[in-house]
């Protein structure tokens, strides 16, 4: 120990030692960071020479890769002799034709041996420049011969000598390097091709283009300022010639049959610096590869020798995800701000300035963004086949779904010779059928694809074409240079400039976009075009204004320019407007039945147009314009039809003022638009199955049928259905909501699942089943009547009665098709069709309806509705609504959203008439009343026969309403903008739970995403099906829950997964929500009289409390008053306002009644049925001799008007005393509950805040008294079980003991068990024992766990003689016992025995002993 004086030196010597111990850490840490830092630095001179040698082997990728070149080459001998072997036997060697080629680089061919016309054919001599000349020799000749037979020929011949002049090109560079081994040079070799020195010393066909476009500004303003002009639009893009629709060789072609004019337009083109896109089109794939290169030469310098910008291919480029390419674009263009995949790309571009961006960027960010949605749109569309991608996959995983799908292997396999390939037979197939797909054979071969491409593409059909293009979509994504090069002649990557017109503009609007553009460039500068398209020259926004305006406007011998020929071909060709229109009705992959494939050259040219009419072109470069144009796609598109916060008043009136005033012969216009087989599909769409006449049986003649013996009437079939609705939703806060459908008993255990920890979750989307089994036990209990049964089942069914069997043929029906049907209901109001009702009645009837709803709404103004069941034929009706869908986007001139809809509801009708056969004439029959219009025969009909009665019957009425309401539902669906996003919304993390939430419509995310609710209710269903809903006081809620399922399913059928979960999972919890709110609404309105009183009254006294001075005197106290004056320091309390002292007390006594009536309403949290069920649970074995009360719906009940009380003493309690939270309140009953779209968010702020402060309060009143409550019950109701459970299993044991102690007492105490049990063998036991188990019993106390219910006891024998056979009864009188066999027996193995019975109870789905009884077998 050290002492205290040697202390100091002590610490001094540890001082030392740490102070050296830690300069020698300092000094070891420093030489590790120097350590370090070397190793940085030479791992970063390494990353260095590998990021610079991997940009030059990225230009390699491109213009020195022997793998590419081989391919190149490979497809190029594919086209060549596919050229020669082609049965279009063009271009025809003519007179004049060696003056426009080059022969010798052509070889010559004769049409026929016997025929002096010879063909030319391109040979590998061939250059770029020489299949230029030829591409124009074919499409003149083309024109000239063109017929509707060779159609699909030429635009084969089109696309492959197009793909021919795009590998020429591409093997310039590539031959180059191979020859020089230099990467510039192969630059510069490509770039030769575009620098044509010849041309500066050729006139231009304009003249002078600065006087050119400075007339054009002038002519253009001139239009504009011209009142009598009145489309001027038109004007600026026809002139003074009034064009007629021209023959379809005009439509197809972009020029006619002149190969001087193609050559003038190659030329413009190459003068403003457009050459390349000229050339190759919007090819997605080869205009990027060439664009990059572009690049790369003219960034040489800082690309492959400063290194100071990355360089990448553009094969690379396309293998990264969707959001990295553009990480890699802004790596490229060396911009500052990198694109980070959590935002939008448009809105992190829009954020930087891009003003100083070259032009090659600006296309590539074009090329980038379309071919994700290329992409987006190919594996979007799988959904509607056997398997589904989503866009988020990673690309070997999208390449691994697609070969598990096509061959049943991730591993490649050639797809054309699949099963699934095969399916959608419209070809000839010339292969032998394989049991197992040929896998040593790359499915990217290009022999393979190329051969399949020229023989049968023409013939695929849109699975097939699918198929192709995401076959060639996985190789791209893969890197697979063999997918790369097949790209190059597929359409779809032609196509997908299509999907760039998505603004709902007018084709001349877009037109004025690009002479916008042209001003404010003239204005701006007097530039001097250049002479070629030299890719070292820097192409501005002008150039491509200018040249774009050029190209589509050049014309000769005053045939119509391309400009005009489009606009002609929309306007009065088609009759539309708008090029989205026209575009939403082409797929992007499709394949020769687009319009435009006749020539590549209709293609460059929405290119070019497109490029230069967005709205902000003449401000923005063509990147910024693009995003700020698509901008509006993420806003809702708000009509009439699809924005649900619409006032339903006024759209119903709006509606109905539509279909009163649509022209008598729009109906006929729209049968003439569609095809002549789309009448036979609508018929088709629907299949009736659930006959109304069978339902009513059960409903509102319930009455009339005979109830089973022993057992009440059953109540209305639509009034159980109501109450088991209820009834979740009355389970719903406790907890029990769903949990285990099948035994509605189980939710006496929960609390006991709860602590075992076993999780049993919510079936959901299985509500259905529940209400299955109420459906089919009202039929069972219908059969089960006497004289049905002696009717139906003691009776040939050939004479039986036509109600009976179609009773029978109906449920027979619903049991076939549960899954698919759905119930629909009508208003049940049988005075007004009835022609023998006094017009007194009627009017009462109206009166009575009037007053009922004026003061509130109509809800439970009718007790039954017609309720009918049927099912959707999805594919037919998906096909219909298409087709109505691209007629309405083709003449929306003619209709309007809400006008095309009435017509095609009065279409509907025209259609329902035609079921009409066995309809009587008169309205009084009972045939009509009562649905009963079958045919008089029907029971001696064959089923078939009776199937097609029951649909006939239920059409000739209900046709018309059905089949319009999926219509609609469909149509506003595929109308609005929103739901790609409201669909990706609900199918993030953070919504899902939504889906599933019993309280969904009180969460902000359900509101602001647009209430799935109040979609159904006011944009996807027509008005008139929200009169069951509300007016029916038996069935809405089920009705309202089948419209839920509908929705479900329309949603399914448009890919939009999430959405369907969310309406299937939403079926019971918003529609009860619906009931209660409006049930609610009704009686809160009434208290409007009531309510203006006392705001009035408290304006009063606001006024009081701050001036001093009653705003009416009637309301100050007599005390107060004198002479008529008002004492003013008797009032005057500006703190009142916020909290009345004075009425504190009583106040208090309402919060007592308050806390009285939570008692009871808050009971469910720790008894699920209720404290007086839980209280009878203790004497279920108890028979009661009163039947069970009627079940409760969605209506003024007990519990109704308790919660009534309940919100009167809240508000006599706490409105008295905080004069501001009343002014609150009463703001929400006079404004926010009278307006939906206020109401919605009310409800979700009313949860968080005012409710989350009532729950507090009740948690420290109500529920600490209602907990108690309940853990005194379970501690006297385990009390008291624990004691029967002892008594029950000693009382046998005490009978046995008493039964041989009275008969014989000598002997007692020498008895073994068996003896005694064999004394009482003619006794029996039974004992109501709920399977209890005791824990830690001692030796003495182990026979309360044997137990049995029923054990009889079998007399002790021998094992040998359990072989012996009943008739030996003396052996008995043999003295010699072996062995002797137990007498208990194993009743566990004796219930096993008799299964079958007990099995049937046990899986029987038995619904609530409330609502059901049993069935009788």
């Amino acid at each position: 120990m050290v002492s205290f004086f040697k202390t100091p030196i002590f610490i001094l010597i540890i001082f030392l030692y740490l102070n050296e111990k830690v300069i020698c850490s300092i000094n070891e840490n420093q030489n590790e960071n120097d350590t370090i830092s070397q190793n940085v630095n030479q791992h970063e001179n390494i990353n260095q020479n590998v990021n610079d040698n991997d940009n030059i082997e990225q230009l390699k990728s491109m213009i020195g890769n022997d793998e590419l070149h081989k391919n190149l080459t490979i497809l190029e001998k594919l086209i060549l002799e596919s050229l020669e072997k082609d049965k279009l036997k063009y271009p025809l060697l003519k007179q004049g034709t060696e003056q426009l080629i080059d022969i010798s680089k052509f070889n010559k061919k004769n049409i026929t041996d016997a025929d002096d016309e010879t063909y030319i054919i391109p040979t590998v001599q061939s250059t770029f420049h020489d299949i230029v000349k030829y591409e124009h020799l074919i499409k003149e000749q083309s024109i000239e011969i063109y017929n509707s037979d060779i159609s699909d020929k030429i635009k084969k011949k089109i696309f492959i000598v197009r793909t021919l002049k795009t590998i020429k090109l591409m093997l310039i560079p590539l031959n180059s390097y191979k020859q020089n081994n230099d990467l510039k040079s192969a630059l510069e070799e490509l770039n030769n091709v575009f620098t044509n020195k010849e041309a500066q010393e050729e006139s231009s066909p304009i003249g002078d283009h600065g006087t050119f476009f400075r007339k054009l500004l002038t002519h253009v303003r001139t239009i504009k300022e011209n009142e009598d002009i009145e489309n001027k639009g038109e004007t600026l893009i026809l002139g003074d010639n009034k064009i007629d629709v021209m023959n379809s060789n005009d439509f197809f072609f972009t020029t006619n049959s002149n190969v001087k004019f193609m050559e003038n337009l190659d030329d413009i083109t190459n003068q403003y610096g457009l050459g390349l896109i000229n050339h190759l089109g919007p090819h997605l794939i080869a205009l990027g590869h060439f664009t990059v290169l572009k690049l790369a030469l003219k960034n040489y310098k800082n690309y492959f020798e400063a290194k100071s910008i990355k360089f990448f291919s553009w094969q690379k480029i396309l293998e990264f995800s969707m959001s990295d390419r553009f990480k890699v674009l802004d790596m490229m263009c060396d911009h500052e701000s990198v694109y980070y995949s959590e935002k939008k790309r448009r809105k992190t571009y829009l954020k930087v300035d891009r003003s100083n961006t070259s032009m090659e960027c600006n296309i590539l960010e074009y090329l980038l963004h379309y071919f994700n949605k290329y992409q987006l749109e190919i594996i979007k569309t799988t959904q509607d086949t056997d398997f589904d991608l989503h866009g988020m996959m990673e690309h070997k995983y999208i390449k691994d779904y697609f070969f598990s799908f096509m061959c049943n292997d991730p591993k490649e396999c050639i797809i054309y010779h699949t099963n699934q390939f095969k399916k959608e037979a419209n070809e000839e197939n010339t292969f032998p059928e394989q049991e197992e797909p040929n896998r040593q054979i790359s499915a990217f071969n290009l022999y393979l694809n190329y051969y399949y491409f020229m023989k049968r593409y023409s013939s695929y059909g849109v699975k097939k074409t699918l198929y192709v293009h995401l076959l060639n979509l996985t190789g791209l994504l893969n890197y697979d240079t063999r997918a790369y090069v097949t790209s190059l002649y597929l359409p779809g990557y032609y196509n997908a400039v299509e999907m760039s017109f998505t603004e709902e503009k007018e084709f001349s609007k877009l037109f004025e976009s690009l002479i916008q553009c042209i001003e404010k460039c003239h204005s701006d500068q007097a530039r001097q075009i250049s002479k070629d398209s030299n890719l070292l020259n820097n192409i501005t926004k002008c150039d491509l204004c200018k040249g774009a305006f050029l190209y589509a406007n050049m014309k000769f011998d005053e045939v119509p320019s391309m400009l005009q020929k489009f606009y002609v071909y929309l306007t009065k060709g088609l009759k539309i407007q708008k090029v989205s229109s026209l575009i939403k009705t082409l797929d992007i992959y499709q394949d020769y039945s687009n319009y435009l494939s006749h020539d590549i050259n209709w293609y460059t040219f929405l290119f070019l147009f497109r490029l230069t009419s967005f709205k902000e072109i003449a401000k923005k470069n063509v990147a910024e314009a693009m995003y700020l144009n698509i901008k509006d796609e993420d806003t809702f598109n708000k009509t009439v039809v699809t924005n649900y916060w619409y006032p339903s008043p006024i759209k119903k009136y709006y509606t109905l003022y539509v279909r009163k005033h649509i022209p008598n012969n729009l109906v006929d216009e729209l049968e003439k638009l569609m095809k002549s087989g789309t009448l036979e599909k609508m018929k088709k769409s629907l299949t009736f199955l659930v006959h109304v006449n069978s339902f009513l049986q059960l409903d509102f003649f319930h009455q009339l049928n005979e109830p089973p013996l022993g057992l009440p009437r059953s109540y209305p079939l639509s009034l159980v259905l109501e109450h088991k609705f209820k009834e979740w939703m009355n389970s719903s806060p406790a907890g029990f909501y769903f949990s285990n459908y099948q035994n509605p008993y189980i939710r006496k255990d929960l609390h006991d699942k709860v602590l075992s920890q076993k999780f049993e979750p919510p079936k959901m989307n299985q509500w259905n089943k529940v209400l299955k089994s109420l459906i089919e036990c009202a039929y069972d209990m219908y059969f089960e009547q006497r004289h049905v049964k002696n009717l139906y089942k003691y009776h040939n069914i050939y004479n039986i009665n036509n109600k009976l069997m179609l009773m029978r043929d109906s449920i027979d029906l619903y049991k076939n098709n549960f899954d698919d049907v759905l119930f629909f209901a009508d208003i049940f109001n049988m005075r007004k069709y009835m022609t023998a009702t006094p017009v007194y009645k009627k009017v009462k009837d109206r009166v009575y309806h009037t007053l009922h709803s004026i003061t509130g709404n109509s809800v439970n103004f009718y007790k039954y509705g017609i309720i009918y069941g049927f099912k959707v034929n999805k594919e037919i009706l998906k096909e219909v609504v298409d087709e109505l869908y691209s007629i309405y986007n083709f003449n929306t001139d003619i209709f309007t959203d809400t006008s095309f809809l009435q017509t095609v509801y009065l279409l509907f009708r025209r259609i329902e008439e035609t079921y009409r056969t066995q309809r009587r004439d008169d309205k009084i029959s009972v045939n009509n009343v009562f649905f009963m219009n079958v045919a008089n025969n029907y029971s001696k009909l064959n089923k078939e026969e009776r199937e097609i009665e029951i649909h006939n019957s239920m059409a000739s009425r209900y046709y018309a309403k059905t089949m319009f309401a999926a219509f609609q539902m469909l149509f506003s669906t595929m109308l609005s903008n929103n739901v790609d996003n409201l669909d990706k919304a609900y199918g993030l993390s953070e919504n899902i739970q939504v889906a599933t939430s019993t309280s969904a419509f009180l969460t902000f995310a359900y509101v602001y995403n647009g209430s799935i609710m109040d979609s159904v209710t006011n944009s996807l269903l027509p008005p008139y099906a929200k009169k069951p809903i509300t007016q029916l006081k038996y069935g809405k809620t089920f009705v309202f829950s089948n419209y839920f399922m509908l929705a479900s399913k329309m949603y399914d059928m448009l890919n939009y997964k999430n959405l369907s979960l969310l309406c299937e999972y939403q079926a019971v919890a918003s529609a009860n929500f619906y009931s209660a709110k409006k049930v609610g609404q009704f009686l809160g309105r009434k208290f409007l009289p009531i309510t203006t009183y006392f705001l009035v009254m408290r304006i009063s006294w606001t006024h009081a409390f701050t001036t001093g001075q009653h705003l009416i005197s009637a309301f100050g106290s007599p005390s107060s008053t004198a002479n008529g004056k008002s004492n003013a320091s008797g009032y005057k309390s500006p703190e009142s306002f916020f909290f009345t002292h004075g009425l504190a007390a009583e106040a208090s006594k309402y919060l007592f009644f308050y806390f009285f009536t939570n008692l009871y309403l808050d009971a469910y949290k720790s008894f699920p049925g209720g404290f007086g069920p839980a209280i009878k649970e203790q004497t279920q074995h108890v028979q009661e001799q009163t039947y069970e009360r009627k079940p409760s719906v969605h209506s003024f009940n007990r519990n109704f008007f308790m919660e009534l009380v309940n919100g009167f003493m809240y508000a006599f309690c706490f409105f008295a005393i905080s004069q501001m939270y009343a002014y609150f309140e009463n703001i929400n009953f006079y404004i926010t509950s009278n307006f939906r779209f206020l109401d919605r968010y009310y409800g979700v702020f009313n949860k968080y805040f005012i409710n989350y402060a009532i729950i507090k309060l009740k948690e420290i009143t109500s529920d600490l008294l209602i907990k108690y409550e309940r853990e005194a019950y379970l501690s006297m109701k385990k009390y008291g079980y624990l004691g029967e459970v002892i008594a029950a299993r000693l009382s046998p044991k005490d009978k046995i003991m008493n039964y041989v102690h009275e008969t014989n007492e000598d002997i007692m105490s020498n008895l073994r068990r068996y003896d005694m049990e064999n004394a009482f063998k003619n006794k029996m036991s039974t004992y109501v024992d709920d399977f209890a188990f005791f824990d830690d019993c001692g030796k003495n106390e182990q026979f309360l766990n044997e137990r049995c219910d029923y054990c009889p006891v079998i007399e002790e024998v021998e094992e040998t003689q359990l072989f012996t056979t009943t008739g030996d009864k003396n052996t008995n009188k043999t003295t010699e016992i072996k062995k002797q066999t137990s007498t208990y027996i194993d009743t566990e193995k004796m219930n096993e025995a008799d299964s079958a019975d007990s099995d049937d109870e046990k899986d029987s789905d038995t619904p609530d002993d409330e609502l059901m009884i049993s069935r009788f077998h």
